[in-house]
């Protein structure tokens, strides 16, 4: 299957707010744009130390990203 046939564009509505929204079926990671976080008024704060992620590819090779 190709990358665009796993990808749907569409608007949903969040606390009465309509939002576009794309799902990409083949991505591992979720992300949130700074205009949909300021829109809905979702508190954040940082991080005071960054996560240490390890992905596990092909042939059981472990890859760490600082």
């Amino acid at each position: 299957m190709e990358q665009r046939e796993q990808m749907f564009n569409l608007r949903c509505a969040i606390e009465d707010k309509v939002c576009g929204l794309i799902i990409d079926g083949s991505s591992c990671i979720n992300v949130a744009s700074k205009t949909l976080i300021n829109k809905l008024q979702i508190y954040t704060k940082g991080r005071p130390t960054l996560y240490c992620l390890q992905l596990l590819g092909l042939g059981n090779k472990v890859t760490t990203l600082r």
